[in-house]
């Protein structure tokens, strides 16, 4: 019986060295796999082959000294290997570097940048209005289908519990006349139907969720034009901000020249008076200030010094 215990407990041992062996082996041959995808990745291999040319850039660059300034080219896309102007960068889903890129809009299927960020922008304040619009115009109509009679409607008997404020919609006091001016049918009455009416309802809260979420975006890209800068360059700039602030120094925009000239110079307007209705209320095609490859600064090297070796971060602009 001892020497059965022996063996057995000699090949347990044996078992579980094996197991152990092929875990390990298992594990070895998923790492040396991810290995060699990693070192194998596109990105990596552009990266380690064209690393002598980034170098050899950067060291032509840094040849002119610290006050020159090539207006043209700054640096070479690591991706397109070609010179990557100012305020470009390179889009992964259009594959292609974009002057002045905003974002990349999955709506309209392309980057908002140099050439359609007005148009971009425009169509958010038309939109806007047009669901305003919308909104106003059907109010009525609406009110007529949101009660019946006093009762609650199909809609809100079957969302009452699975929406959180379909209860606040459906118990929210209207007053609505059944009874119209001059003996004329309602706008309940002219159109019957539950599916009409469902569509009715489906038209009015879509219109006033689209007229809440376009007043965020027009405001936050207000914001972002009034400051000189794009939806990239503002997380950038905010964060060497903060990197300026914590060396007790200043980081200034060098393309923010009032909230007035950015304008301007966003819409491509010289006077605003005479040019809002041609080319802002009316459709207007037209080019944008510049060639989207160089851009003017709003102060000097010389002027920029003094601001970032003196000042506190308290007057930091971004």
């Amino acid at each position: 019986l001892s020497s059965f215990r022996g063996y057995y407990s000699s090949i347990m041992q044996l078992s579980r060295i094996r197991i152990m062996k092929e875990k390990y082996n298992k594990a070895r041959m998923i790492f040396l796999w991810l290995f060699y995808n990693a070192q194998c990745d596109y990105d990596y291999a552009i990266d380690t082959l064209f690393e002598p040319m980034y170098n050899f850039v950067d060291n032509y660059i840094q040849q002119f000294g610290k006050g020159h300034l090539i207006e043209v080219a700054v640096g070479v896309c690591k991706h397109c290997i070609q010179p990557k102007p100012p305020r470009t960068h390179h889009c992964s889903v259009c594959n292609r570097c974009i002057l002045k890129m905003d974002h990349h809009c999955p709506w309209l299927n392309q980057c908002v940048g140099h050439y359609n960020h007005r148009y971009f922008y425009l169509t958010l304040i038309f939109m806007w209005l047009s669901c305003i619009y919308v909104v106003y115009g059907m109010r009525d109509c609406f009110l007529d289908h949101y009660r019946i009679e006093g009762t609650t409607i199909p809609w809100c008997m079957a969302m009452e519990n699975k929406l959180c404020y379909a209860k606040w919609l459906c118990h929210f006091e209207t007053n609505i006349s059944t009874k119209c001016e001059k003996e004329q049918e309602t706008c309940r009455e002219l159109v019957s139907g539950k599916m009409v009416q469902y569509l009715i309802l489906v038209e009015f809260f879509v219109a006033l969720a689209i007229v809440v979420g376009l007043l965020w975006l027009i405001y936050s890209h207000g914001k972002i034009i009034s400051n000189g800068e794009t939806s990239i360059e503002y997380y950038v700039n905010l964060a060497t901000a903060k990197k300026f602030a914590t060396r007790q120094k200043v980081y200034m925009n060098p393309y923010d020249f009032g909230w007035r000239k950015n304008w301007k110079s966003f819409l491509g307007i010289d006077d605003f008076r005479e040019d809002f209705f041609k080319k802002i209320i009316i459709p207007s095609v037209y080019k944008p200030d510049g060639d989207g490859l160089s851009w003017p600064f709003a102060f000097s090297l010389d002027e920029l010094l003094p601001h970032v070796q003196g000042q506190t971060s308290r007057s930091c602009r971004y």
